[in-house]
C-alpha cells in the first residue's frame, strides 16, 4: 500500500520495517540484496527505517542512525510506530520534494560502491602479508 501512494505521488522513498526485504513483502524493493541500509545508499534512496529492536546487538538502529545522521533517513523507533506517526512521517516527506532530493544525495555521499573491492583489496593483502 505504502508503496503505491509513494508512486502515485512521483516518488519513491523506501520504507524498511525491520528484517530482510525477502521477508517484508512488496512494499520492499530494492536492489537484488536482502539487506537494506546499503542498498538504500547505493541507490541514492531516502529511506524510513523502523529498526527491529530485538535484533542481534541492536545493529538495525545502529546502522539507520548512521544513515540518518547523514541526512539520508529518517527512523522511527518500533516502540514509536502508530499508522498517524507512518502516515506523517510519509506526508511530510511527499510534500517536500526538496527534501527528499537532497536525501537522495546524502545517501549516494554515505554509499560505499566501491566495498566489494575494497574487502577483496584487503584480503589479498592479509594473505600476501601471512606469506
Amino acid at each position: 500500500m505504502i508503496a503505491a501512494v509513494l508512486s502515485a505521488g512521483g516518488l519513491d522513498p523506501t520504507v524498511v520495517v525491520g528484517g530482510r526485504v525477502d521477508a517484508m513483502g512488496s512494499n520492499a524493493r530494492l536492489g537484488k540484496s536482502q539487506y537494506l541500509v546499503a542498498e538504500a545508499t547505493a541507490a541514492g534512496k531516502p529511506a524510513i527505517f523502523i529498526p527491529f529492536p530485538r535484533a542481534a546487538d541492536d545493529h538495525q538502529r545502529r546502522n539507520a542512525e548512521a544513515i540518518v545522521e547523514g541526512g539520508a533517513a529518517v527512523l522511527i523507533a518500533q516502540s514509536d510506530l502508530t499508522p498517524e506517526r507512518l502516515a506523517q512521517t510519509v506526508a511530510e516527506l511527499l510534500t517536500d520534494r526538496k527534501r527528499l532530493e537532497e536525501m537522495s544525495k546524502q545517501a549516494l555521499t554515505l554509499s560505499h560502491r566501491d566495498a566489494a573491492w575494497r574487502v577483496a583489496r584487503m584480503v589479498a593483502e592479509l594473505a600476501e602479508a601471512r606469506l
